[in-house]
């Protein structure tokens, strides 16, 4: 009686185990598929001239023929921004060493109000730390309203100025910033700073075809280098 209550109890352990391991594994196997990067196809990337650090005028498209990545930030977030620029000089630093003529990266900080080069230029130090900012990364700055809207407008990124650190408690942090310079007031001469915006990244071929959008922080740097390793074959 004790022996096949046992085994009743056994054979009921080892499916319930197997049903757990059977949804571990579908769930790691979907986290792959959610992972996984592709090129696609979103027709012609806009042009754009900005002022990159030493206050000249670089045009985007100057530089087709080759692949190019662009991302938007200003220079007081204190979540995604530093977190996708770091990633951006470490897949750079990675490319360079097969591909350094053949990839251009671009930075544009949209903080017309508070950010100009001085703020831009202590950004880019900081996070470049000893190596320094490699010549084919591009940091670009604006103060005009007007001229920052436009570029951000063709590049279906939108920004805006919020009142309180406390609003939008429901965002979905993994997709948007909500920081605020309080605990920095030196780097903006204590303004407080609330911009919600995306973090999002934009893979751009030789052809200024706009071939991916990668959004959030829920990717691997390998990933990213994959697809320029494919527009570069």
């Amino acid at each position: 009686m004790f022996g096949e209550k046992n085994t009743a109890i056994a054979i009921i352990a080892i499916v319930l185990l197997s049903s757990v391991s059977l949804h571990v594994w579908m769930n790691n196997d979907e986290d792959d598929e959610m992972k996984e990067l592709s090129l696609e196809n979103f027709g012609r990337a806009s042009d754009f001239t900005l002022s990159d650090l030493n206050e000249d005028n670089v045009t985007f498209s100057d530089y087709t023929g080759k692949v190019r990545l662009v991302t938007f930030i200003y220079t007081a977030c204190t979540q995604g921004c530093s977190t996708i620029t770091l990633r951006m000089l470490n897949m750079l630093t990675t490319l360079n060493q097969a591909h350094q003529n053949d990839v251009e990266f671009f930075v544009i900080d949209f903080d017309y109000m508070h950010d100009n080069v001085t703020t831009l230029q202590k950004y880019s130090e900081i996070l470049a730390g000893e190596n320094g900012v490699p010549s084919n990364m591009n940091f670009m700055w604006t103060g005009d309203k007007d001229h920052i809207n436009q570029t951000t407008n063709d590049w279906d990124f939108f920004f805006e100025l919020q009142s309180s650190p406390m609003m939008n408690m429901t965002t979905d942090m993994d997709m948007t910033d909500t920081s605020t310079t309080t605990d920095d007031t030196s780097a903006h001469e204590g303004h407080e700073i609330v911009w919600l915006h995306p973090f999002i990244i934009y893979l751009v071929d030789q052809e200024d075809n706009l071939r991916k959008k990668v959004w959030g922080l829920d990717w691997e740097q390998n990933q990213v280098i994959n697809l320029f390793e494919q527009l570069l074959e």
